[in-house]
């Protein structure tokens, strides 16, 4: 979506260039207006010249990614797998860059002055959240075996009346990441927790090859020894955290969503992949 906004500018402003270019073509050859700049030909022909440009640059894109996608695999098992992440590590910008080329959005281990306590780790398995005053267990439909927190989280009530779809998605897709631990909260703890409040974040399950895209909703686990991350039961169900090949091993990132356009739920990556493949099959032939 952000690429059609941006494709679709650029031939306004050409199109613009092109009215512009008329004009003082007009006015200084008059009668050689027609033959240097006829009506409707010019725009057209720059425009399915960006266009072909676009795809192409799109096909470079995708062929990078399936190229790199194994590696790119293979190196986020190696990190979940590291007792701790290092922010500055060559390694770390790779996966940065591939996985933000294979999503198709950015993806990032910090924002500004802001950073994920961990980047890989365990994440532990939390019971639903009490979205209001009022909420009961039944309430959540699903996986009620995971039982409801009994206090509200560390930011309160999603609603104390009537709950949106985007609150009950919030809640369904929750993160708690133990943001105490971080530089910024020791200096402003207030603005911190304000900060991440709901943001966007990204779990990925390499081996599985599943991630799923939710927001900040808690703060926690505080016990990091065990576990570095908590997930909701949709979170740890839709990316098989738990499962037998898995251990509960994960790696998060931030998700830069300032149009609010990426939704929040499973990815599986390895369809992802096959599509892609599909795609680029056709595009080539």
């Amino acid at each position: 979506m952000i690429m059609s906004a941006q494709t679709k500018t650029r031939q306004q402003i050409l199109t613009q260039l092109v009215k512009e270019t008329r004009r003082v073509v007009s006015d200084q050859f008059p009668q050689a207006a027609e033959t240097l700049l006829p009506p409707e030909v010019k725009p057209n022909l720059f425009h399915r010249l960006l266009q072909s440009q676009k795809n192409k640059d799109e096909k470079i894109k995708i062929q990078v990614t399936l190229e790199e996608y194994q590696a790119t695999r293979q190196k986020l098992i190696e990190l979940i797998h590291q007792p701790v992440s290092d922010y500055h590590d060559e390694g770390l910008l790779y996966l940065e860059q591939q996985l933000s080329d294979l999503l198709n959005f950015t993806v990032s281990a910090s924002q500004g002055d802001y950073q994920i306590p961990y980047i890989g780790g365990v994440m532990a398995g939390l019971p639903h959240l009490k979205r209001s005053p009022h909420d009961q267990l039944s309430d959540h439909q699903v996986i009620l075996e995971a039982g409801l927190k009994k206090k509200r989280s560390f930011y309160g009530w999603f609603d104390t009346n009537h709950l949106t779809a985007e609150e009950i998605l919030a809640e369904k897709y929750y993160l708690s990441l133990p943001i105490n631990l971080t530089t910024t909260w020791l200096k402003q703890p207030r603005a911190t927790a304000e900060w991440f409040k709901y943001k966007k974040l990204i779990v990925i399950n390499p081996v599985r090859e599943l991630a799923v895209v939710a927001v900040m909703a808690d703060i926690g686990p505080y016990n990091s020894i065990r576990a570095q991350f908590g997930g909701s039961p949709e979170v740890i169900h839709a990316a098989e955290v738990w499962h037998p090949n898995n251990k509960g091993r994960v790696a998060v990132f931030f998700v830069e969503d300032s149009q609010h356009e990426i939704p929040l739920g499973i990815i599986n990556l390895k369809t992802l992949v096959l599509n892609t493949t599909t795609n680029l099959s056709r595009s080539q032939s």
